[in-house]
């Protein structure tokens, strides 16, 4: 059996962690779990209590990948934390994360999906795109506690036109 997406549970936080982390030092950036990442170790909190979800990609014990959703305002959700480590890219299964993450949201009951991407990541926002999303333009994004700005892509997905076949 391949890998699984599953909902999170406590005791997941150093897997998640283990996985965000390896995707940031890959690209070279700051990584700090107690201002910026802090969300990382408060999962409950940062999404399921703010009208969202937390999920991970498993293969057996192994978190191999992670996706979020967070309320905003509406009919309106956030994409946050998709990360797969980079050995399991390739395989379909960013796409597969992100198929779950849509119909996750649409049982939600959210009609919109508000996703920011950090630019590099070319293959997600080629994803996104293929998806029907809409460009929302780009931002930098500086947070004093974080200390390191970085710049970012926008996209709106209207998740009633997405094809079940993304």
């Amino acid at each position: 059996m391949g890998p699984v997406i599953r909902e999170y549970k406590p005791g997941d936080e150093d897997g998640i962690n283990l996985v965000i982390k390896s995707v940031f030092d890959e690209y070279g950036w700051l990584w700090d779990p107690k201002t910026e990442n802090r969300d990382t170790y408060a999962v409950i909190e940062h999404y399921h209590e703010r009208g969202g979800g937390f999920w991970v990609l498993a293969d057996g014990d192994e978190i191999i990948g992670t996706l979020a959703l967070r309320g905003k305002e509406g009919d309106l959700c956030g994409l946050y934390r998709v990360y797969l480590l980079a050995d399991r890219r390739g395989k379909g299964l960013g796409r597969v994360m992100f198929r779950y993450a849509i119909e996750r949201a649409k049982e939600m009951g959210y009609c919109k999906m508000e996703i920011w991407s950090d630019k590099t990541l070319d293959v997600s926002h080629i994803m996104y795109k293929n998806a029907g999303a809409t460009s929302l333009g780009d931002r930098s994004v500086f947070d004093p506690e974080y200390g390191a700005p970085y710049d970012e892509w926008g996209y709106l997905l209207d998740l009633n036109l997405v094809e079940s076949t993304i």
